[in-house]
């Protein structure tokens, strides 16, 4: 078969892009992209393979960016901007804003392969389905708070992009080894992750039974973290400076959803006032990617 010219390739991701908008249901119009992006981009590389013409190719990588983009824009599901009400609610829920309700004490593990020794009992306040919402928020505002960054509260003159966003700060004295709380937000499977307009809060919370990502909506979400810095530019990761670490717990939910806790905990004595940061575990090329004119 004669492969396809860069324009009617170009239609062609078109056309397909936009048949999406006649499947029913959200979660299945995901699903349809994430299934047919890989596919094009293999066309787009086809292409490159015959066609001489660069700059038809590059108007074809064009449609296919814009195409994409503009599912996404139009396409988006909700993400709850950050207020202390959050904290109040379970901190898992789907894409229909129904709470995901982790069974039992019992249903949340340590993996076999941790490299914690945590205690899955001091997170479990956090995820009980019994507490009253007043109470579930007392457990995060008792000793954190979420405030608006100011130049007094920067690492390194390469942070200034954070004056004015927010970040965690400790309300009283927490001790080394203290459960500060769960990264919460909304639960994805790959196909609608793969489609977040915005993926700067979304994390892998995948198990060996269950791919799944999370984008993180309540308090913990807003922590920032730390960069080592040349000319003023994030490029990587700092090596030290961080007060708290995320330990991971295997999860079953009610409805059977098998996927990971991030619980976050102090490594070290925090002050009251002090800024909670921890380590993203971002790559260097993660870094410059992301964060190299806005950090969170």
């Amino acid at each position: 078969m004669r492969p396809l010219s860069a324009d009617a390739l170009g239609d062609q991701i078109k056309t397909r892009i936009l048949a999406a908008d006649h499947i029913p249901g959200l979660v299945a119009r995901c699903e349809y992209m994430h299934g047919l992006v890989p596919e094009l981009k293999a066309a787009i590389m086809d292409l490159r393979a015959t066609e001489f013409d660069h700059d038809a190719i590059m108007r074809c990588i064009e449609t296919f960016h814009v195409a994409v983009s503009e599912f996404k824009a139009k396409h988006a599901f909700e993400r709850l901007p950050y207020s202390p009400e959050i904290d109040a609610r379970y901190p898992f829920r789907d894409e229909a804003f129904n709470s995901v309700y982790i069974g039992s004490r019992d249903a949340l593990v340590r993996p076999f392969d941790a490299s914690h020794d945590f205690d899955p009992a001091t997170v479990w306040p956090y995820l009980d389905a019994s507490l009253a919402p007043p109470e579930r928020a007392q457990l995060y505002h008792g000793k954190i708070l979420c405030r608006i960054m100011q130049s007094a509260d920067l690492k390194h003159p390469g942070e200034r992009d954070l004056i004015g966003q927010r970040g965690v700060f400790a309300t009283r004295e927490i001790q080394p080894g203290e459960c500060l709380g769960i990264y919460g937000g909304r639960l994805m499977t790959p196909a609608i992750a793969s489609m977040c307009l915005d993926d700067s809060f979304v994390l892998s919370c995948s198990t060996q039974k269950e791919e799944c990502f999370i984008d993180g909506e309540n308090i913990l979400a807003m922590t920032n973290t730390i960069f080592a810095y040349e000319d003023d530019c994030p490029v990587a990761q700092a090596e030290d400076g961080y007060n708290t670490v995320t330990a991971r717990f295997n999860a079953t939910s009610r409805c059977g959803r098998s996927f990971s806790v991030g619980a976050s905990f102090a490594t070290a004595f925090i002050a009251p006032g002090t800024e909670l940061r921890w380590n993203y575990n971002y790559s260097p090329e993660q870094v410059r990617n992301r964060f190299s004119s806005v950090e969170q």
